[in-house]
């Protein structure tokens, strides 16, 4: 969809629905041929599932920046925040495309994040004064987070974002931020974008093992997700790479693996 566009036109400009390692180096390389991009994912920050992987076989290197199509890799999500040519769109997502191939227009819903991107100077006082905590989406069962929170490391942005699913606008954070950074009447806002041409980079959504009961997902304490424990082992997780049980924060003596369940489902 990208072909016989003229860079330097408004047509030449691209929006890439989905940042993760797929969008994020198809933004780069488009951005180094001179294409204005817009890099739109509805997390809070870019960088997807890729995220999650701390250090990647065989070479134990940084996952995602093992897949940045400019080897060596800085870093692909700070690569992507910092070039000229990409402009993220992070927690919003596409409302309306029409139009043709070389001539579309994106109606985008930017969701309110409640603290100001610029003003947040990620102090944590927030965090310190929420007394609201969550599932973390990102460690799974295995780790709470507060309604306040910052998305994973290194993603773009890297400011906090409030969950109103669980927040009860207590003001408590809003008290504290010494910048005046957060809005809890944040609203949502819209706006229009014309590109040339649009990539669709949705990523994948993780099997639900419960599903497999009989394996005793949800049940059993000691069974995880293969994510849960790739979580566990890095560096960047909430154990800090201490293999531990969660029944009993005991080290296991005998770990095993059951592959593949739920790839043909």
């Amino acid at each position: 969809m990208v072909a016989n566009l003229d860079a330097s036109s408004k047509a030449g400009s691209v929006l890439i629905v989905g940042a993760g390692i797929g969008g994020m180096g198809s933004a780069q390389l488009l951005a180094q041929m001179g294409y204005k991009v817009y890099l739109l994912d509805s997390a809070p920050g870019i960088g997807g599932s890729m995220h999650l992987l701390d250090r990647t076989f065989p070479t134990d290197s940084c996952g995602i920046c093992i897949m940045s199509p400019d080897q060596p890799s800085y870093c692909p999500t700070l690569e992507c925040g910092m070039h000229p040519n990409i402009e993220i769109l992070s927690y919003a997502e596409v409302e309306s495309l029409e139009g043709e191939a070389g001539d579309f227009r994106a109606l985008v819903k930017h969701r309110p994040r409640y603290v100001d991107i610029i003003g947040c100077n990620n102090c944590g006082l927030c965090v310190e004064v929420c007394p609201v905590e969550r599932p973390d989406d990102h460690e799974g069962r295995l780790h709470e987070v507060k309604a306040i929170y910052r998305p994973p490391t290194r993603a773009v942005p890297d400011t906090y974002v409030i969950d109103m699913d669980y927040c009860t606008r207590c003001g408590k954070c809003v008290e504290v931020c010494p910048t005046e950074a957060i809005d809890l009447g944040m609203a949502a806002r819209r706006s229009e974008i014309e590109v040339g041409a649009v990539i669709l980079s949705p990523g994948y959504r993780a099997f639900d093992a419960r599903i497999k009961g009989e394996f005793g997902y949800g049940y059993y304490d000691n069974v995880l997700t293969s994510i849960e424990f790739e979580r566990m082992v890095s560096l960047t997780g909430s154990t800090q790479a201490h293999l531990v049980r969660p029944s009993d924060g005991a080290a296991p003596r005998r770990v095993a693996f059951i592959q593949c369940v739920g790839s043909r489902d």
